[in-house]
């Protein structure tokens, strides 16, 4: 189960446009909304959300302050980013949840550890699939999904769903014959060698005898 985290926020009465002198002073908007509940416009202060994403993932359930109102239970689903300087966070989708109602979310499969023929080049690990989709309380929800790469011992081999470590309470929704990942063979980029016919031999030989014509077409194109 992840650790509980805690975020304050401050309610929100701005919206839209009037919003870009609130970011200039980081305070970054936010909603939080869930089943049976009206949406909440929040504010939530820059640095403190970024310190918290470090040591966070998408199932690390967060307990959020707004004001002096009791801590609610989220996660945080989604966090845009400015598209041009991705540093710049510009909106954040919080999921107030049920601690007694199981709750489906996609969670991404981690690589973990070293594959010896990808190492030596001899290998590519290929993902297939990034992310499973699981069912779960939300106070049971695994930080991670791991998979071992240095299994894979042969070109052609495969990891699949099915082998996904198990996590009490959690029940994964993808297909358990759907592919992660597989080791194949690197394409090999072999290099086109043109024979030199004798046509093109005869060609060469009448380029080279008006070569300081040559030279001159050449500079009047540039």
């Amino acid at each position: 189960m992840a650790a509980r985290q805690t975020l304050n926020a401050t309610k929100r009465e701005i919206f839209g446009k009037k919003l870009g002198a609130q970011r200039k002073e980081g305070k970054i908007p936010a909603n939080i909304y869930g089943k049976a509940l009206d949406s909440v416009g929040v504010f939530i202060d820059e640095k403190e959300l970024k310190t918290l994403l470090k040591e966070i993932n998408e199932t690390t359930l967060i307990d959020i302050i707004v004001g002096s109102e009791k801590p609610r239970p989220v996660i945080l689903r989604k966090i845009t980013h400015n598209p041009v300087k991705r540093i710049e966070i510009k909106h954040v989708d919080i999921q107030q949840v049920n601690l007694k109602e199981k709750m489906v979310i996609s969670i991404q499969v981690k690589l973990i550890g070293e594959n010896e023929l990808a190492t030596k080049g001899e290998a590519i690990i290929e993902t297939i699939t990034s992310a499973v989709e699981i069912e779960a309380l939300p106070t049971e929800l695994p930080e991670e999904y791991g998979i071992d790469i240095s299994k894979l011992t042969e070109i052609g081999q495969q990891i699949y769903v099915k082998d996904l470590p198990e996590h009490k309470g959690v029940e994964v929704l993808t297909d358990k014959e759907a592919i992660l990942v597989t080791l194949v063979q690197p394409q090999k980029i072999e290099e086109e060698v043109v024979p030199v016919t004798e046509e093109a031999q005869i060609g060469e030989i009448t380029e080279t005898g008006d070569s300081e014509n040559t030279e001159d077409k050449s500079n009047d194109k540039e």
